[in-house]
């Protein structure tokens, strides 16, 4: 029996979002779930990480805005793009390289097509200058893990 629980738990939890990686940045489809309040949620366990939200950016308003202009429609229903730091990891970041600082802040973007149902989670999948630098790696985990506390 539990082990046809922990079967369907699988099964469910592969069916409400996949993840899509590639060398540079890693992308989450996520279905069934509302995309404010898993927006609300990432902001929250950011700030509760430690980490500053620098800014945020209105992808879906700013390119509705500009479209007008165009006399195009913009593709996005949703579009935002947190931008955050951590002084810890930062300071960290730059006495392992001085090159890193191109890494900061860090950047996750929450959007969701226009006619779609389910919306994505994506961030860089940051790589490091120099081949025995640890911290970034570090911060990819770190970014991952937030990530999929938020969409699990």
């Amino acid at each position: 029996m539990f082990k046809k629980v922990l079967l369907l738990s699988l099964i469910l939890l592969t069916l409400l979002f996949s993840k899509e990686k590639n060398n540079s940045y890693i992308k989450y489809k996520i279905e069934n779930n509302n995309i404010e309040t898993a927006y609300m949620f990432l902001k929250s366990e950011l700030l509760a990480n430690g980490y500053n939200i620098v800014y945020e950016g209105d992808f879906a308003k700013l390119t509705k805005k500009v479209g007008k202009l165009l006399n195009k429609e913009s593709k996005l229903s949703f579009g935002k793009k947190i931008a955050f730091c951590k002084g810890s990891l930062s300071f960290k970041l730059l006495d392992e390289n001085i090159d890193n600082i191109v890494f900061c802040p860090f950047s996750i973007a929450v959007y969701k097509e226009k006619k779609e149902a389910h919306f994505y989670i994506s961030y860089i999948n940051y790589k490091a200058l120099k081949k025995d630098e640890k911290i970034i790696k570090q911060i990819n985990k770190d970014i991952k893990r937030i990530i999929e506390k938020v969409i699990f």
